[in-house]
Formats: structure tokens, sequence, C-alpha cells
């Protein structure tokens, strides 16, 4: 070990020996290789704070020095600042524009920090400089799949499974690009490559089985699902995908029985099976298990909308409203922009007969969606219930407005306008309603209306 370190030291001194880059003054490059050698030994030792130290005395020695740049910058990295490993990459392809390894480097500290249009441009920086570094190109494909963006990825994995043919991660990601551009035979044949190079490989297995599901070739999805299982039992999304699949084929106990297992699951992902057994229970109308399994959801995934939106539901359809209202209210905190929960929290708000919780919820309903008429009815009947008519009729106008076919809007609208000396206008909102709804809840007392009217208006 000491000789190599020895040989190790001369060549490094051979290398850093030659003319510097930077211009200017002398430099000490036999003082500078000596702080960077003790800088590697450090971070081999595990000693980041001391090779820090040895990093910034040989930029010291050897200003702009892309090496040293380089390597302070991973070891800030690997300390979690990013911001100055961030300073110290961009130091280092500032000095040498071709430096691959420290463009490839920005671009992940980039996407850390969510930077994801500067950490692409850094990974083609990288790739326009070192075309052969797969491990740009396969840093690129990821993150062109979080963007969004199938073709990028397609294509730089299809850059590295040519250069790293032996890569079964590529060759899987390359298969879930292709399956997500809906090139499904070909997502196929690079999920079997990534198979051959890696039989166990469960999560190529579960895509292969989602693959071959959606293209209705149910029974080799499921045996391919099945073999993702039994490699790790505690995959929860292998477990939802065979769910859906056996829920499709009518099988809607075994389905039951897989979300059930998905749901047990250690980890986040569990979230998703139970998710999928709630609204299974939910469409079935067993109402307490999908209170159950939503319950659960909410409990391993606190930041998940839906899921508390869909136990507020359940438990609103079982009349516990403090329990719906509780629901809705967590969908909110998580998404405060979620308008459907908004919605549900106004209108279960309105029911108790808390009406300031209703004017809040469905006016902020409202304001991120207005095409939303069954919130501004409810919105229309807390002002009425204020004695706020002038703004209930505005909001009833409105939802027929926008929504003739709103048999309810129409109603209260037809109401109000009675309650508040409008028998002109009561009148013909009465007919409109019985002429379009002639069977709805409410038609025949609405003919009494109608009756009253005309005899009131005869006697004017």
């Amino acid at each position: 070990m000491k000789n190599l370190t020895n040989i190790l030291r001369l060549m490094l001194l051979a290398f850093l020996l030659l003319p510097g880059r930077v211009a200017g003054g002398e430099i000490d490059y036999q003082a500078a290789e000596q702080a960077y050698f003790f800088a590697r030994e450090h971070m081999e030792a595990g000693e980041v704070a001391e090779a820090m130290t040895a990093y910034r005395e040989a930029l010291r020695l050897r200003p702009g020095w892309d090496l040293a740049h380089y390597h302070l910058g991973y070891a800030l990295a690997q300390e979690g600042k990013l911001d100055a490993a961030i300073a110290e990459y961009r130091m280092a392809v500032a000095a040498d524009p071709d430096y691959a390894v420290a463009w490839n480097s920005l671009g992940v500290a980039l996407s850390r920090q969510g930077k994801a249009a500067d950490a692409r441009k850094a990974f083609r920086k990288a790739a326009e400089a070192a075309p052969a570094y797969a491990e740009t190109w396969f840093n690129l494909g990821v993150l062109a799949l979080g963007l969004g963006d199938e073709g990028e990825a397609r294509l730089a994995f299809e850059r590295v499974v040519a250069l790293r043919p032996g890569d079964a991660p590529a060759w899987f990601n390359l298969g879930y690009a292709r399956s997500l551009s809906g090139l499904d035979e070909q997502a196929l044949e690079a999920l079997d490559a990534a198979l051959r190079i890696e039989t166990e490989y469960a999560q190529a297995h579960a895509l292969r089985g989602r693959v071959l599901a959606r293209g209705h070739r149910n029974d080799d999805a499921e045996k391919a699902l099945r073999r993702a299982l039994a490699i790790d039992p505690d995959y929860a999304d292998a477990w939802v995908a065979l769910g859906r699949l056996l829920e499709q084929a009518g099988k809607t106990d075994k389905a039951r029985d897989a979300y059930a297992r998905g749901a047990g699951t250690p980890g986040g992902d569990a979230a998703r099976a139970a998710f999928q057994q709630g609204l299974l229970e939910y469409r079935e109308g067993k109402l307490e298990s999908a209170e159950a399994a939503f319950a659960t959801a909410a409990r391993a995934d606190p930041a998940e909308k839906r899921v508390h939106n869909n136990l507020g539901m359940t438990r609103l359809d079982q009349g516990d409203l403090e329990g719906a209202r509780e629901a809705f209210a967590a969908a909110v905190a998580a998404d405060p922009g979620y308008a459907l929960a908004q919605a549900n929290l106004g209108s279960v708000c309105l029911r108790i007969r808390d009406l300031a919780c209703a004017g809040a919820a469905l006016g902020e309903a409202l304001r991120i969606d207005p095409s939303n008429v069954p919130a501004r009815v409810d919105l229309a009947s807390v002002h009425w219930l204020k004695g706020e008519n002038e703004q209930a009729l505005a909001e009833l106008r409105a939802a027929v407005a926008r929504d003739p076919a709103d048999a309810r809007a129409r109603l209260l609208l037809s109401r109000l306008l009675m309650e508040t000396n409008h028998p002109r206008e009561a009148l013909a909102s009465y007919r409109i309603f019985l002429d379009r709804f002639p069977e709805a809840p409410g038609a025949r007392t609405a003919k009494r209306r109608v009756e009253e009217l005309e005899k009131v208006l005869a006697r004017q």
C-alpha cells in the first residue's frame, strides 16, 4: 500500500508540474499538488472537513485549478452544502469548459435543488463534452422522465444502452420511457433485455405486466406481476397493478385481497394500495370498509389530498358530518388549491350551519373554479341563511345562466324570488323549472307555487 501511495504521489506530481492553466504570478505547483493529494486522502478516510480545508489550500496555492474546484464541490455536496458545491462546480467548468464530470456533477446538484431546467443544460453540456460518458446520458434520461419529456428520455437511454449494453437499469428506464410514449412492443423489447441481464429485477417484471395488461394480454400480465411479487412481496405498486387487473376481470374478491396485501406493505407506497382498496369498497357499497381503507391510506400518506377527500365523502354518505368535515379540511390543508375539497368542505359546513366556514370554503372553491355550479348554489344558500338576499339572488342567477340544466339552482332561485317579492320573475322561473324538470323533487310544490302566484298576479 505504501509503494502504491508513493507511485500515486509521483504520478500526480509529474502531472501537476506541467505548465499551469492560470495566468499571472508564480504558482507553487508542488505545494498545491501536495495539498490536493492530502485532500484526496482525507476524503478516502471520510474526513470531509479536513479534505475541504486541504482543497482550499490547494486553490490558494494554485487559483482557478479545475480539479481542486471540482473535488471541493464534491466534498461540499457530500455535506449537503449545495449552493457552495454548485459555485465550485461552476468555477471548475469555467476553467475547463470540456470538464464533463464537473458538468455532470453540476447537473446532479441542480437537480437536487429542483432546478430542472438548469440541470438539463448542465447534463447536455456534459454530453457534448464527452459523448461516450454514459453516466451523463443516464442522468439526463432520468431528468427528462421527471419533466415528462419521454422523447429526450428515450434518446438518452438509447445512448446509455449503446455505451453500456449490460446496464439493466438503463434498459428498464428505456422500456419505461417507451411505454409512456405508447411504444408498447418496443417497451417490451427493452424490458426483456433488462430481464436477460438481471432475471430477478422486480420492477422490470412489474412494468412488463402493466404494459401487457394495456395490450389486453391479461394472462401474461398476471404472470409477470406475480413474478415481480414473488421477488419482492412488499412491492405495493405491483399489488395495485395486480388488483386492477383482477378487478377488470371481474375477480372482485381476489382484487380486494391484492389491494389489502399492498396496503399492508411498509413504506409510503402502501397508501396507493389502500386508496384503491377504498375505491373498490366504495363502489361495492361497503362504506365502513371503504372508510377504513381510506383512513389507512391517509395515515400512510397524509399529503395525498384525494385520500382525505374520498374519506370525507365516505363519512358523509354515512351521515358523519363532523368526521366528513375533518377529512375535507385535511384535504384542503394538503392542497389549498384543491377546488373539489374546498367545495365539499363548504357544503358540509353549510349542512351543520357553520356559515363562516361554509362561506370561506365555497368562496375559495369558486375563486379556483368559477364553473362549479353546485358550489355556487351552496354559496347562495349561505347568503340566504344570513339574510343577504341580494347576494343570494346574484349567485343563483349566475348558476342558472352557467348551467340551465341544474334543477336545484332553478328551484332555489324560484323560491327566493317568491320570498323576496318578485312574483312575476318567480312565476316565470317556476314555469321554466316545471317545463324542464317535471319529475324532479320539488315539482309538486312548484305546481302549487305557480297556482298561488297566478292568483296573486291576477288580483293586481
